[in-house]
């Protein structure tokens, strides 16, 4: 009898290390869950690209902000503070909403307006 009961115990512990590896398993889903959440990021850097008109395009993101910065052939510039969202692949830069994808080091970005364009970012 007393073997009998050695090995009903040792069920039961069994039975604890496999309830303790479930508990375990469940932070690690969550912590996955939060990575995806926070794909902003992927995006920090600096990135370069000139359109087609020679205009030369700076995009600093860190977090979820960011500047974008474009400089002219004549030499004028404009800074737009910008905004991600990664859950919608969107930046909203100043009253502009652009579609953007990434591509290894490249991001490209994709106006949403009536005359659409394609801008191709390095990251630097």
């Amino acid at each position: 009898m007393t073997a009998c009961l050695g090995n009903a115990n040792q069920g039961g512990n069994i039975n604890s290390s496999q309830n303790t590896q479930s508990q375990t398993s469940q932070p690690v889903q969550e912590q996955t869950s939060s990575s995806n959440a926070g794909q902003t990021s992927n995006l920090d850097g600096r990135y370069q690209a000139t359109d087609h008109d020679g205009d030369q395009h700076v995009l600093e993101i860190n977090g979820n902000a960011g500047t974008w910065t474009e400089t002219e052939v004549d030499g004028s510039k404009e800074i737009k503070q910008v905004q991600v969202d990664a859950a919608n692949q969107r930046l909203i830069v100043g009253d502009d909403v652009k579609s953007y994808r990434q591509n290894g080091n490249q991001l490209i970005v994709d106006e949403l307006d009536d005359d659409p364009d394609t801008l191709t970012f390095s990251k630097q």
